[in-house]
């Protein structure tokens, strides 16, 4: 999970398979997630959506094939 950041080569991410509001979406964290960083989310959740108007953008990809020299990467 990063913030403020586009999702692409230079980050470990392939392109963006969505870009668009997340209000009110169903979210759920991997095995590993959940077995490290993210062990205190007990199951699925839904982003929130407080306000009617926009208040969650986000973007989704996936981790890229290979990663830029000198990265690593903890899928979560």
């Amino acid at each position: 999970m990063n913030a403020y950041d586009y999702p692409g080569a230079t980050m470990g991410f392939s392109a963006p398979t969505f870009a668009g509001e997340l209000d009110g979406s169903p979210a759920s964290v991997t095995a590993a997630g959940r077995a490290g960083p993210f062990a205190y989310l007990d199951g699925p959740l839904t982003i929130d959506d407080f306000d009617p108007g926009l208040e969650v953008y986000g973007y989704l990809a996936e981790p890229a094939a290979t990663l830029p020299a000198g990265s690593r990467s903890r899928r979560c």
